[in-house]
C-alpha cells in the first residue's frame, strides 16, 4: 500500500485546522481520534449496534450451524460431510489473485441421495498458504504462493475455509430438505477458528467476511436467545442470512496457475474447474427453487445465466428471463469463455458506447462475484415496460440496473474506499487510476472526484459528513461520525439569530451537543482535516420550540408503525402504506411481491417469542444508527431499484414531510415505545422483542 496512505493512521495535521477557524475555539478533544483507512477491507458496512462483527455473533453462528459439536475440527467436519466416500470428488489448485491472493488447495466432494446422505451433499475445503515477505506488505499474496499450495509446503498453510451446502435444519434427513450454504474456519492445525488476520488488516471474527463475499445478508442475532434455543434454525433472522449465503463461481480468468508444476496448469485443469462451476449452478437452482412463500426468496437468474453463459460455446445461453424460478439443470460442455458478455451488458444503441468494456475491464472483475449472488425475487418480475422497478438491481445484471446506483458507487467506490471489497481487488483497481478508476467514472454523472490536472482521486483526502439541514428543539445531539479519513474534527457556529446564547458541549468531539437559549437558523460547520487536505460541510439548524414530537420524542409504535401501515390521509400528497407489498398474507401468494425481504405488518404469533418475526426488529435492520440518511428504510422507498418503484417522491411536500419523521426518528435513537418506558436499540435489553403496546 502506498506509503502516503498508509500513514493516515499516523499524522495529524493541527496547522490547518486553525487557519479554517471563523467562530470555533481552541478546545481540544476529550478523546482519541483513530484515522480511518480506505483500505480497511472486510468489513460490515452496517454494523448494527456493534453486533455483528462480534465474538458473541460467531459463537452464535457456529452452534447454528454445528449445534452438535461434530464439525470442531477439520477432521470432524470431513468426516460429516463423507469425504471417505464421495460420490463426485475434485482436486484443483490455483491462486486466487483477485480475491485473497492465497494459495488455494481445493478439495470438493458431492454426494448423490442415499441411505448415508438421504438429503445429498455439497462440500468444499480449500487449504490456504501464504508466503509472507513482511507482515501486512501486498507482495504476500502474490503469485508464488500458488507454488507453496502445489507443494503443500506446511510452512506457508495459514489455515483452511470450508463450505458445505447441507440442510438448513440438521434434525432433517428427508430427500427434500432445504439447504443451504455453511461457513467454517479451521487452524492450521486443523482446529474450528473464531478469527482470523485475512489480509494483514488485523483480526476479525469469522466467518463474517466470508459471508460478506458470498451474497449473505448479516442480521444483527438476538444471540443470547439463539445461544439458549435448541432449534437455533428457525429463528428468522438467522434464516434469513442462512438461506442467502452462496457459492461463489470460479472465475477462470481471474485465477494464477502453476509455472513450475505443468501438473496444476490451467490447461490441466479446465475438466475439473468446469465440473466444480456446474456443481455449484446446481445449488443455485436448487436455491431457486424453493418455497417461494419464504421471505428473501432470491432471483437467480442472473448468476445462472452468467455460469451457463461462459460455458457456451455459441456465445448465448438457454438460461431464463426473469422467471425467477423455472431452471433446467445442463451438463457444461467446452471450455470456459472469457470473452463472453451477458445480455444485459451487450452494446445497443440505447446504451452508452462502451458499456461492453465497462463490464469486462471493470464490473466483471472488480463486482460481479459478489454482486451476482444478491438481491430477491421482489420487483424482478415486473415487466420491461417499466425499467425503473428494478428491485433486484443490486445483483448489478444490467448496465441499466449497474449505472442506476451511480451516486452509491461514487461514494463507495472513490470516497469511501470500501468498494471493491477485498485488499488484491482494491490493489489491482487502484494500481493505475487512469485506467479503470477513470474508466468507472467516466460513466458516473456528474463525477467530480478529480485533481486539478483532471486526474481521479484516490480515497483517502477528508470527506466530512454531518447528515441534512433539520428542524430540532434544543439542545440536539450533532454527529460528525460519518465522516471519512478525519484526524481531527472541530464544530463552529457560522451564523445564528442576533442575540443568541448557542453553545457547544465540545467543539473538537466527533459527537457534541448543541444548546441555545432562542429559536431561528443556525448555520453549523464540521471541518475535518487529515495530512491530504481540509473538508467541510455546513448545515442549517432550525430551532423551534414548539415542535411536536420532537426527535426525542417520536416512537416506533407511535409515529413510524402508522407510516408502514396506514396510506397518507391527504387526498392531495397520498402515498401508499408499505404493507400494500409488505404482507406476509398478500406477499406469500404474488408472483409479483414474494422475495420481499421483510413484512411490515403485525402477522406474528406470539410476539414475546424470539423465533417469531418481531415488527421493531424486522425495521432495524433497516435502519443505520451511525449515518441515519443511509439507512435502506430511507433509501429503498425514495430510489427506482425498490421493487415498488419511488413511493416517497421528495418532490411532493407530503412524501416529504414523512421522510423527515422517519429520519428525526432514527436521529433520536430508533426508540420503541413500551407503555410508560422508552426503549432505545442500543439498550442491551432490547435484544428482547419489543412488543406491541
Amino acid at each position: 500500500m502506498k506509503p502516503l496512505i498508509r500513514s493516515l493512521t499516523l499524522l495529524v495535521v493541527f496547522g490547518l485546522l486553525a487557519a479554517c477557524n471563523e467562530r470555533g475555539d481552541t478546545e481540544e478533544s476529550s478523546n482519541p481520534v483513530t484515522v480511518e483507512t480506505p483500505n480497511s477491507f472486510l468489513r460490515f458496512l452496517n454494523n448494527q449496534r456493534d453486533i455483528v462483527l462480534s465474538d458473541d455473533w460467531t459463537d452464535a453462528y457456529y452452534y447454528v450451524v454445528d449445534p452438535y459439536l461434530e464439525r470442531q475440527t477439520l477432521a470432524g467436519w470431513k468426516a460429516v460431510n463423507g469425504y471417505d466416500n464421495c460420490d463426485d470428488e475434485l482436486h484443483i489448485i490455483f491462486r486466487d489473485a483477485k480475491d485473497l491472493g492465497y494459495g488455494r488447495d481445493m478439495y470438493m466432494c458431492k454426494h448423490e441421495p442415499s441411505s448415508q446422505f438421504p438429503a445429498g451433499r455439497f462440500a468444499v475445503f480449500v487449504r490456504n498458504f501464504i508466503v509472507k515477505v513482511e507482515s501486512g506488505d501486498p507482495s504476500n499474496y502474490g503469485p508464488i504462493n500458488v507454488e507453496a499450495a502445489v507443494e503443500a509446503n506446511l510452512t506457508y498453510h495459514v489455515g483452511t475455509n470450508a463450505i458445505e451446502f447441507s440442510p438448513l435444519d440438521p434434525t432433517d434427513a428427508s430427500p427434500s430438505a432445504e439447504k443451504v450454504a455453511k461457513f467454517y474456519t479451521f487452524t492450521p492445525a486443523g482446529n474450528l477458528n473464531r478469527s482470523l488476520d485475512l489480509d494483514g488488516r488485523g483480526k476479525k471474527p469469522v466467518p463474517q467476511p466470508c459471508l460478506l463475499c458470498h451474497g449473505s445478508t448479516l442480521l444483527p442475532w438476538d444471540t443470547e436467545a439463539v445461544m439458549a434455543s435448541a432449534t437455533p434454525w428457525e429463528f428468522p433472522d438467522v434464516q434469513q442470512t442462512l438461506r442467502s449465503a452462496k457459492y461463489n463461481q470460479l472465475e477462470l480468468e481471474s485465477f494464477d496457475y502453476s509455472t513450475q508444476h505443468p501438473s496444476w496448469s490451467r490447461g490441466n485443469q479446465e475438466e475439473r474447474l468446469r465440473r466444480f462451476n456446474n456443481n455449484i449452478v446446481d445449488t443455485y437452482m436448487e436455491m431457486a427453487a424453493r418455497d417461494k412463500t419464504n421471505p428473501e426468496h432470491w432471483c437467480a437468474d442472473f448468476a445462472i445465466e452468467l455460469s451457463m453463459g461462459r460455458y457456451d460455446a455459441d456465445g448465448e445461453v438457454d438460461a431464463p428471463a426473469n422467471s425467477c424460478d423455472s431452471y433446467a439443470s445442463v451438463l457444461y460442455s467446452g471450455l470456459y469463455q472469457e470473452d463472453y458478455v451477458p445480455r444485459g451488458w451487450r452494446q445497443t444503441a440505447e446504451r452508452p458506447e462502451g458499456v461492453e468494456t465497462l463490464f469486462k475491464r471493470v464490473v466483471e472483475p472488480h463486482c460481479i462475484s459478489c454482486h451476482s449472488l444478491r438481491g430477491t425475487a421482489a420487483g424482478k418480475r415486473v415487466t420491461d415496460t417499466t425499467p425503473q422497478r428494478r428491485g433486484n438491481a443490486v445483483n448489478f445484471a444490467s448496465y441499466e440496473d449497474f449505472i442506476g446506483y451511480a451516486d452509491i458507487i461514487e461514494e463507495y467506490v472513490f470516497r469511501r474506499g470500501v468498494m471493491p471489497l477485498s485488499l488484491r481487488n482494491y490493489l489491482d483497481f487502484w494500481d493505475d487510476p487512469a485506467d479503470k478508476p477513470a474508466l468507472l467514472a467516466s460513466f458516473l454523472p456528474g463525477f467530480d472526484t478529480y485533481t486539478a490536472s483532471g486526474a481521479v482521486i484516490e480515497p483517502g483526502r477528508p470527506r466530512a459528513k454531518i447528515g441534512e439541514d433539520r428542524i430540532a428543539v434544543s439542545p440536539l445531539t450533532l454527529d460528525a461520525t460519518p465522516s471519512k479519513f478525519a484526524s481531527s474534527y472541530q464544530w463552529q457556529l457560522i451564523e445564528g439569530p442576533l442575540g443568541a446564547n448557542a453553545v457547544f458541549s465540545s467543539s473538537r468531539d466527533a459527537r457534541t451537543l448543541f444548546s441555545t437559549d432562542m429559536d431561528g437558523d443556525y448555520t453549523v460547520r464540521m471541518t475535518i482535516v487529515n495530512m491530504l487536505g481540509v473538508d467541510r460541510q455546513d448545515i442549517v439548524v432550525t430551532i423551534d420550540s414548539s415542535m411536536s414530537p420532537t426527535q426525542n420524542e417520536l416512537n416506533f409504535y407511535d409515529d413510524i408503525r402508522p407510516i408502514l401501515q396506514q396510506p397518507d390521509p391527504s387526498q392531495t400528497n397520498k402515498r401508499e402504506a408499505c404493507t400494500n407489498c409488505h404482507n406476509s398474507v398478500i406477499a406469500p401468494t404474488s408472483a409479483l411481491y414474494r422475495g420481499i425481504p421483510v413484512y411490515y405488518d403485525d402477522a406474528v404469533d406470539d410476539p414475546f417469542d424470539p423465533t417469531d418475526r418481531s415488527l421493531y426488529r424486522d425495521v432495524l435492520t433497516r435502519v443505520d444508527l451511525v449515518e441515519p440518511e443511509n439507512s435502506i428504510l430511507l433509501r429503498k422507498p425514495t430510489r427506482d431499484q425498490h421493487g415498488g418503484g419511488v413511493v416517497l417522491d421528495l418532490d411532493v411536500p407530503g412524501h416529504a414531510a414523512t421522510r423527515a419523521t422517519i429520519l428525526n426518528w432514527i436521529r433520536g435513537g430508533a426508540l420503541c415505545f413500551v407503555g410508560d418506558r422508552t426503549l432505545r436499540p442500543d439498550e442491551g435489553e432490547i435484544n428482547e422483542i419489543c412488543p406491541i403496546p
